[in-house]
């Protein structure tokens, strides 16, 4: 929760990191979970044309790697930010359930 607060004041993922003494890698999986959650909405941490490009990616990944679906995208992304739309996807499906 002391992630989701900071990013809340205005803090992004590497301040956050830096804040906190751990990886960035780490903080990503904070907010993942946040936006896997509901609690973070995808568009305020992840640019939309990356999360489309990640998403168009996903229509076709045969889920085999996260390694797999970012060198099959047309646009270059982090590894964070697939985390972090894979984990939109997640909370998009489960609303979808509801």
């Amino acid at each position: 929760q002391l992630s989701l607060a900071l990013f809340e004041q205005g803090c992004d993922i590497a301040q956050i990191a830096a804040q906190r003494a751990l990886a960035v890698s780490t903080i990503e999986g904070h907010m993942a979970h946040w936006v896997a959650a509901g609690k973070l909405d995808i568009g305020r941490i992840v640019p939309d044309d990356v999360r489309l490009a990640i998403e168009k990616g996903v229509a076709n990944w045969d889920q085999s790697s996260y390694k797999a679906l970012k060198e099959s995208l047309d646009k270059p992304v982090t590894y964070g930010e697939v985390k972090l739309v894979l984990a939109h996807l997640k909370h998009r499906e489960a609303s979808d359930r509801e």
